[in-house]
């Protein structure tokens, strides 16, 4: 969990060593843990198409969500709604410097109307 919570800590810096070992470090362990599973399907991931800071950024939201939900950890959708929360979330401060793409600007309209649901198709 300090991994993702550094993420979603410091402004995104492609030269920021510590941000990419940390999203290796997550990778892995979404990658090998028998505790948990992760969905990646194309609905909950259209968003970050062409920007791997985005979907680095999702990954490390179902990570922190599973870590700190364990009652809802098998459940894909909450992970999935819940993710993209923490991303949006982070997104919006104007000093992490992430770029929106359309999607994700779709994406942060629909869970500012209360629709993010419906935007996952959930």
């Amino acid at each position: 969990m300090t991994a993702s919570n550094y993420l979603f800590s410091t402004p995104l810096d492609k030269n920021d060593i510590n941000r990419q070992n940390c999203m290796l470090y997550i990778l892995r362990w979404m990658e090998g843990t028998p505790d948990y599973s992760f969905t990646f399907d194309e609905q909950a991931t259209k968003f970050a198409k062409k920007n791997s800071d985005l979907l680095g950024l999702y990954m490390a939201g179902m990570t922190k969500f599973v870590l700190e939900n364990k009652s809802d950890s098998k459940d894909q959708n909450k992970i999935r709604l819940n993710a993209l929360k923490i991303v949006i979330n982070y997104a919006r401060e104007e000093k992490n410097k992430v770029k929106m793409n359309g999607e994700f600007k779709k994406a942060m309209e629909a869970e500012s109307k209360g629709k993010l649901e419906e935007y996952l198709a959930l």
